[in-house]
């Protein structure tokens, strides 16, 4: 833990682990290595061979470690823990090079941890507000054509709550796994608001960056169609969270999500870069979307003014139940 009081930041990270990490595997730290945890765009398949057990020990040994940072203070490397994790059994050789990648881009950001912030003018909204993102990738699994769901919660400038898992129904459309997602994501901010409220940090309405439209529309009563009904009690579920104000699913473009990394390998590694500094908290940054903006209009705030995103979960919100 690094504590900057200066600049009112505290910073958690296991350098120290993944350079264990490294060693045993015979990697060296490299700064130039690989610039996202897998080879981009990669979907990886059940394996029809047989791996031989020194391979499968190997493999287990090093996903193994990935899921420990993955679960502690490495978001960025959820989803190629998530994706590898399922191939323990019978490693490809495919998998096995993933493996290596994921090593070598462990390499290049040793020390990479989640910054959290101090400051208002900093975070760009009011400290110890929740803040969340949802993505889901259609058929993402390469062997059971089944969705990957993705989530990350935000408090000060940092991830404090992420998942990345394989859905466990198989969608048939877009909007039926955002909306899978949605109420997966939906369901850790209760418990996380509940506990934000015990420390003192009541929460309103947590907005949650959502890049589907639909399934915006139908989180929040504006659409209905016979197609949902094969799902409707998922629907119904995230429908009540939004009903009852506990959350906002606010339509953002696809490359603001920052959810987008927690299901899928992107083929844009800029794009993966600029998500993963947010949610660490190297560069943290509020995306204003058309319905915040026209939000904070209403209130006669300036949607390009530094505070830029203050008080608008207020707002949302109104007086806390």
């Amino acid at each position: 833990i690094d504590r900057d009081r200066a600049k009112k930041t505290l910073t958690i990270s296991q350098g120290g682990f993944v350079r264990q990490l490294l060693e045993k595997f015979g990697i060296e730290e490299n700064r130039k290595a690989k610039v996202q945890p897998l080879t981009a765009g990669i979907r990886l398949k059940a394996y029809e061979g047989k791996a031989s057990e020194k391979d499968k020990l190997w493999y287990m040994q090093a996903v193994g470690n990935f899921q420990w940072l993955a679960i502690t203070t490495r978001p960025d490397v959820a989803f190629a823990a998530g994706l590898l994790g399922r191939h323990t059994a019978n490693p490809s050789p495919e998998a096995m090079v993933e493996v290596i990648h994921v090593l070598e881009y462990l390499a290049g950001t040793v020390d990479l941890g989640i910054t959290y912030h101090g400051r208002d003018e900093v975070l760009g909204m009011n400290k110890n507000k929740l803040i969340a993102s949802v993505d889901s990738d259609l058929g993402g699994c390469g062997t059971s054509q089944k969705s990957t769901s993705g989530f990350v919660v935000m408090l000060n400038g940092g991830a404090i709550s992420w998942k990345a898992k394989r859905q466990g129904v198989t969608s048939v459309a877009t909007m039926q796994a955002e909306l899978y997602a949605a109420d997966l994501c939906g369901m850790e901010l209760l418990l996380l608001r509940d506990l934000m409220g015990e420390f003192g940090w009541r929460q309103g309405c947590v907005r949650v960056m959502e890049d589907n439209a639909g399934c915006v529309q139908v989180a929040h009563g504006q659409r209905d169609s016979p197609k949902t009904q094969h799902f409707r009690r998922c629907q119904m579920s995230v429908e009540e969270m939004c009903n009852q104000g506990k959350i906002w699913l606010d339509d953002v473009p696809g490359e603001e999500n920052w959810s987008d990394i927690f299901t899928k390998s992107m083929k844009d590694s800029r794009g993966f870069r600029k998500l993963r500094e947010v949610i660490m908290g190297v560069t943290p940054v509020v995306y204003i979307s058309r319905g915040v903006e026209s939000m904070m209009r209403t209130n006669g705030v300036n949607p390009n003014a530094n505070k830029l995103l203050r008080d608008v979960a207020d707002w949302l919100a109104g007086d806390e139940e």
